[in-house]
C-alpha cells in the first residue's frame, strides 16, 4: 500500500463522518433494521454504491439478527483505517503497509503469472517491492531445473526516495524500529530503483528500456501511488501499453474513492438527490480513476477479475485488471 505522497494525508481524517452503527443500521439486505434503513437515506446510498463482490449477501445470525455481508466487509475497512493498523504491517521489519489479505492475493496472483517483470508505480518505503521479491526468490527456488523457471524481476518508481528520513512515518517507533529495504540482499537481486514521477516521459522511455535488455515478455504493472485521482489516471494511461495480454494491471487502494465521498459527498445539508449525483459524477480517487480508464479502452481490452476478490473483503475491490487483448 505505497503512496507517492504521505499516507496520512490521503487516509480518513475528522472531516470523514462516518459512523459504523449508523451505517450497520442502513443496509440495504438487513432485516432487523428497516426502521432505521428507512429513516437515513444518506448511509443508504453509501451501500448502494459497493463494490465488493456479493456486498448484498445477507449474514443470518440467528435470534432474530441479520445484516447484510456489505456491512460487515466495509465495517472492518474504517475500523482499518481509524485504528491505524495499516501502520503496523511489516515485511522482514520493513513497512509494507499492505493489506495481509491483499498481499495472500497478490503472492498468487505472482505465482499464476510469474512475471518477468512487476512494475510498481509507488514505492514509498520500499516494503511492497520487497515483499514482491521474496515470493520471486521462492518462485524461482520452486522452478529450478524446470521448464517454467525464468529471472524475475521488479522496477519500482517514485518521485522520492525510500531513503528520506521522512519516510515511513509513524510506523517506525523506539518500541519497533523498521529497517531500509535494500539493507536485505533480495533487494539488489530483484529489484530497481527510479526516483521520478512515473508517467513523465524520460521515466517511461527508461522502463521501455529496461524492458528491452531484459527480454520481458510477461510484465505486471502495480499502481500504488497517490491514489489521487489524476494521478491514478495519468499512470494507468502511461503504463498499460507494458501489461501483456493475460496479465494484470493492478489499482490499489480503489476503497479510498468511497471513503472519501462518504464525507466530502455528504458535507452540509444536502438533498438526497444532490449527495446521489455527488457520487454519481464527482471524480475521486483511484476507483473513479479505474471507471474513466476503462471507458477510453476498445471494449474487451480488459477485464474486472473478481475471482481475485474471493476472500470478500479486498481493499482493491475492482481493482484487479486482466488484461484480455
Amino acid at each position: 500500500m505505497a503512496t507517492l505522497a504521505s499516507r496520512g494525508s490521503g487516509r480518513l481524517g475528522s472531516e470523514l463522518h462516518v459512523t459504523l452503527w449508523a451505517y450497520r443500521a442502513a443496509c440495504l439486505c438487513m432485516l432487523l433494521y428497516i426502521t432505521a434503513m428507512e429513516s437515513s437515506g444518506r448511509t443508504l446510498l453509501r451501500q448502494r454504491y459497493s463494490v465488493f463482490d456479493r456486498h448484498e449477501t445477507t449474514v443470518d445470525f440467528g435470534r432474530g439478527e441479520a445484516i447484510c455481508a456489505d456491512a460487515i466487509i466495509y465495517g472492518y475497512d474504517l475500523i482499518f483505517e481509524h485504528w491505524g493498523m495499516w501502520r503496523q504491517m511489516f515485511w522482514l521489519g520493513v513497512p509494507t503497509e499492505q493489506d495481509p489479505s491483499d498481499f495472500q492475493v497478490i503472492q498468487e496472483m505472482l505465482w499464476d503469472q510469474q512475471p518477468d517483470v512487476v512494475i510498481e508505480l509507488g514505492t514509498n518505503t520500499g516494503g511492497g517491492a520487497l515483499a514482491m521479491a521474496s515470493v520471486m526468490h521462492l518462485i524461482e527456488q520452486a522452478t529450478q531445473g524446470s521448464p517454467e523457471h525464468k529471472r524475475m524481476r521488479i522496477i519500482t518508481i517514485d518521485p522520492r526516495d525510500f531513503h528520506d528520513p521522512a519516510f515511513p512515518g509513524d510506523s517506525c517507533t523506539p518500541e519497533k524500529p523498521c529497517k531500509r529495504p535494500d539493507t536485505n540482499p533480495l533487494w539488489d537481486k530483484y529489484v530497481t530503483f527510479i526516483q521520478g514521477v512515473p508517467p513523465e516521459a524520460a521515466i517511461v522511455e527508461r522502463v521501455r528500456g529496461l524492458l528491452k535488455k531484459w527480454n520481458a515478455t510477461t510484465v505486471l504493472v502495480s499502481e500504488d501511488s497517490s491514489h489521487a485521482h489524476g494521478d491514478v489516471l495519468s499512470n494507468m494511461r502511461a503504463y498499460q501499453e507494458f501489461v501483456t495480454v493475460g496479465s494484470y494491471l493492478l489499482v490499489q487502494d480503489t476503497k479510498l474513492t468511497r471513503m472519501w465521498k462518504a464525507g466530502g459527498c455528504s458535507e452540509g445539508e444536502k438533498s438526497i438527490a444532490d449527495i446521489d449525483a455527488c457520487y454519481r459524477e464527482g471524480r475521486v480517487g483511484p476507483l473513479d480513476a479505474v471507471e474513466d480508464f476503462l471507458k477510453e479502452q476498445p471494449e474487451g481490452t480488459w477485464q474486472k477479475d473478481k475471482s481475485r476478490e474471493y476472500l470478500a473483503y479486498t481493499q482493491h475491490a475492482d481493482g484487479w485488471l486482466k488484461r484480455l487483448k
